[in-house]
């Protein structure tokens, strides 16, 4: 059995979605070529061959007028993203020859536009239909950082359902737009004088780069706006083989940022990591509210997704702990450059265009 989706009330389908754009006359940006701001799309791409050809194959489809160019800056220099990446017009790709972190990749492309709004898209997230027409009424509606919803674009697999629910429950286009305290970076629009005033996405961390981000704007004063008519479907990992792995990966990470930035929702548990067990039924709980209040599944994959996210999230304290403790035998803190100790930044050398 698969987790086969039906619409339920309140949760904005990506036809209607599409049907409501093109009965607006949205781009009033279209009308004022003047007056229009430009855009730059930023991918940061490391090992995308996967799934980098098909989001860029819909994206170009969607790219509104307002959109400059599209830039993938690919890490670890496989020649099959270049490739990819050559047969779109509109795409231009810039290689390092070394790994780069998401927020070191981010950075880079950011830094070589001049582009009066940036939008960051991860290499695994399709534009939706009518993302384009969305976009164009963003960019006028005055918010200097938008992010869009994100749905499951992988709903046929068990494994992929249950991390796009762990991953992203809070962001799936059944939760209501409006201002946020934190918003992800999968699709995430942000107005240029905005960026340069954060310094950027922090690079030294591999994950929770985006949580950093989101403080750092809430610092500064800026509000963070999340729409759930604007969306991108997320093409998860298929296989539990990925999925426990990337969980535990993304639990380790989450206990640096929280290790390293007080400040930040969660950061009590460094000083009671006995309690960080507790994680799993508050977060399960979480999960399964959503699950069966908001989402579009069927009533018996809700229960099998249910059943399946208990273990994954496991797998994901298991990482939040391993992280948090060992942080704190080491008693090493993030000091105030934003410089974790246990990974210190690597210069990263650009290859040619």
């Amino acid at each position: 059995m698969t987790p086969l989706q039906q619409q339920q009330p309140g949760c904005p389908d990506f036809m209607d979605t599409w049907m409501d754009a093109l009965a607006h006359d949205p781009p009033t940006l279209k009308n004022d070529t003047a007056n229009r701001p430009n855009v730059t799309i930023v991918i940061p791409s490391y090992r995308s061959e996967r799934t980098l050809a098909a989001v860029l194959e819909r994206l170009t489809r969607e790219l509104p007028a307002a959109v400059r160019e599209v830039l993938v800056v690919e890490s670890g220099g496989r020649p099959a993203v270049t490739d990819i990446c050559h047969r779109f017009a509109a795409v231009r790709v810039m290689n390092s020859s070394r790994r780069l972190s998401p927020g070191a990749a981010r950075n880079t492309g950011a830094r070589a536009t001049e582009s009066d709004f940036i939008l960051f898209l991860d290499a695994d997230c399709m534009p939706a239909p009518g993302w384009g027409i969305w976009l164009a009424e963003l960019l006028g509606a005055g918010h200097p950082v938008m992010s869009a919803a994100i749905d499951n674009g992988t709903p046929h697999s068990w494994a992929g359902s249950v991390q796009f629910w762990l991953e992203f429950m809070d962001f799936s286009p059944c939760n209501a737009a409006g201002r946020r305290p934190f918003i992800s970076t999968y699709c995430l629009l942000c107005r240029r004088d905005v960026y340069e005033a954060t310094a950027g996405f922090q690079e030294d961390y591999f994950m929770g780069e985006d949580i950093i981000f989101s403080y750092q704007l809430g610092r500064l004063g800026y509000p963070l706006f999340f729409s759930n008519r604007w969306q991108v479907r997320h093409l998860n990992r298929t296989r539990f083989g990925e999925v426990f792995p990337h969980l535990y990966r993304l639990g380790w990470w989450s206990s640096l940022v929280r290790s390293g930035y007080p400040e930040v929702r969660g950061s009590f548990l460094r000083h009671s990591p006995f309690l960080i067990p507790i994680l799993i039924p508050f977060r399960y709980a979480r999960l399964c509210r959503r699950l069966f209040t908001s989402s579009r599944l069927t009533r018996c994959a809700k229960m099998v997704v249910a059943l399946l996210a208990w273990p994954s999230l496991t797998v994901w304290c298991a990482g939040f702990m391993k992280g948090m403790i060992r942080s704190l035998l080491a008693n090493k803190r993030r000091p105030a450059t934003g410089i974790h100790p246990e990974t210190q930044p690597t210069v990263y050398h650009q290859g040619k265009k």
